[in-house]
């Protein structure tokens, strides 16, 4: 997103749920970093923005240009301009661990799906589970006994 501000304007207090680089482009504007955030915050009412009904500043930065301010997701902050500014908000938004877990699993189900033999199921999920233990050694010269354990 693109910010242009005269001085005095800004947005208002309130945080995002992103990681956020906020690069200044042109002019300066001052920071005010506040409180960590989260699903309790109180937010002023009648506004999509998420607006903080209260701030409470910790720090406060003056960005000119060139400087970049790296905000961690759900970190009040409160930009005003001090002249005529520009200033770049660089989003990002991390996968969540959960998800990250769910694609994986949902790869490795396609995987086995593919694959048509149990002999070649039991190999492919040594193979992956493999990937996440200490490798053991098994002596593969004898025939080993396989013991299926089911929970009903």
């Amino acid at each position: 997103m693109v910010s242009y501000a005269v001085p005095g304007g800004g947005v208002g207090p309130h945080f995002d749920l992103y990681d956020v680089f906020l690069v200044q482009a042109k002019g300066y504007r001052s920071w005010k970093i506040g409180q960590d955030c989260d699903a309790g915050t109180q937010l002023r009412e009648n506004s999509d923005l998420r607006l903080l009904s209260s701030f409470e500043t910790s720090e406060e930065i003056i960005t000119g240009p060139k400087d970049v301010l790296y905000l961690p997701p759900s970190k009040a902050h409160w930009g005003v301009a001090q002249s005529e500014s520009i200033t770049y908000s660089i989003g990002f938004r991390a996968p969540r661990l959960n998800d990250m877990i769910a694609y994986w699993t949902d790869e490795r189900l396609e995987e086995l799906s593919a694959i048509s033999s149990t002999t070649q199921i039991f190999e492919y999920l040594f193979f992956v589970f493999s990937q996440f233990i200490h490798p053991v050694e098994i002596d593969l010269s004898e025939p080993q006994e396989l013991h299926l354990v089911t929970f009903l």
